[in-house]
């Protein structure tokens, strides 16, 4: 199980994203259909399916973890792991390699009018 690629994702502080994961186990992405939940971990925030926040875009194949304007400005401007598991029945997670999110400074200093 874990991801195709390893995933570093660069954000910028102050703006808002469903920053996306795709999952896979094995060959074979994790979609709503084959997972029974999925927990995705970034910086002590948790967020899951089917319980919480975290959706699936089956146009894009990922996961999508939303994230507001507030909470960018919250993180540390650093690299922050990302942890994925999934739970394929029976109530066990199985974690994934890591997922990295970089979150970096608004370049612009002040909102487009």
């Amino acid at each position: 199980m874990g991801n195709k690629d390893i995933n570093i994702l660069h954000l910028i502080q102050g703006d808002q994203y469903a920053i996306p994961f795709p999952v896979y186990i094995g060959s074979e992405l994790a979609t709503p259909d084959n997972v029974t939940g999925v927990r995705i971990k970034i910086n002590d925030d948790l967020k899951e399916y089917p319980d919480g926040e975290l959706l699936f875009d089956a146009d894009r194949g990922v996961w999508c973890w939303p994230i507001t304007e507030e909470q960018t400005r919250t993180w540390p401007m650093r690299r922050l792991p990302a942890q994925v598991g999934v739970n394929l029945g029976g109530g066990d997670y199985r974690y994934c390699p890591t997922f990295y999110v970089e979150l970096g400074p608004n370049i612009i200093g002040e909102a487009w009018e």
